[in-house]
């Protein structure tokens, strides 16, 4: 239809006159790439089926006046710093988590499919490692001060976390990958911030697993129904880290994360089937 990119893509309908008609045209489009970035996360070296967002794009707006039939405001997909406001919304998290995941994803497939330059490579790497960091902060921070089970900044947070993992599992083992360009003192540097973020991420996946079991348990149940599949690729992830982490160095620590994560799939296996898989 033309939605990515407004200015250079053949367009499938005229103009739309209304902010709402173009809303829910922008709505559609984001729709379609976060399921796209979402379904790819298990799998490699496949194309996308959405392209990239143009440099120029907005996010959805907020939920609460596009439910009421009202004017929203848009925030961009590329600013110079995650917004302070918390009234965002949560699809516009989405998006943001999406798009990010959807790079890493695109550099992770990049290392098996080019020759790219060790230098380089190692570069783009800590810099989705620094936009992960602050994403993941940034949710994190509203991720105290909302409820988890309308799944508003749960289902971001499980994505930015998956994205961090699949960065850090590229790199921990600095064993794994091509040699061709030599190797470089950046990537031991590498190896340590990623080891160190994978513990980070494993156990912050294993916090947002406890909340959502303390919510589910407040609400006597009656939440399950509001927990997303969307979450279940990070928890398999962080089910995962634990037990790799249990077996590397015996954590104890780590025993714990895993029951309580792979706890959690079980209540959502009640719901989705996916989860008890």
């Amino acid at each position: 239809m033309g939605f990515h990119d407004r200015k250079a893509a053949s367009q499938l309908f005229k103009d739309s006159i209304t902010w709402t008609s173009r809303e829910e045209e922008r709505r559609t489009w984001w729709a379609v790439f976060c399921l796209d970035r979402i379904t790819n996360q298990g799998t490699s070296g496949l194309p996308f089926a959405a392209p990239d967002p143009n440099p120029g794009e907005l996010l959805p707006c907020p939920e609460v006046p596009w439910i009421e039939g009202g004017i929203g405001f848009n925030e961009p997909l590329f600013a110079t710093s995650f917004s302070s406001n918390t009234s965002l919304g949560s699809f516009a998290n989405m998006c943001q988590a999406a798009h990010v995941l959807g790079r890493v994803l695109r550099h992770r497939d990049e290392l098996h499919s080019s020759r790219l330059a060790l230098g380089f490579r190692v570069s783009e790497a800590r810099q989705l490692h620094q936009i992960l960091m602050s994403l993941s902060s940034h949710l994190s921070s509203i991720c105290e001060q909302s409820l988890l089970l309308d799944s508003s900044v749960s289902v971001p947070l499980a994505l930015c976390f998956s994205a961090r993992l699949i960065l850090y599992d590229i790199y921990a083992c600095n064993e794994t990958y091509s040699t061709d360009y030599g190797r470089s003192s950046e990537e031991a540097e590498l190896q340590k911030e990623t080891m160190a973020g994978i513990f980070s991420v494993t156990r912050g996946i294993w916090q947002l697993a406890c909340q959502l079991l303390e919510s589910i348990d407040r609400s006597s149940g009656n939440g399950l129904q509001n927990l997303s599949p969307l979450l279940c690729h990070c928890l398999y992830l962080g089910a995962g880290e634990s037990e790799w982490l249990i077996l590397e160095h015996q954590d104890s620590s780590a025993s714990t994360w895993l029951k309580d994560i792979v706890r959690l799939l079980r209540v959502i296996g009640k719901r989705w089937q996916v989860a008890g898989k």
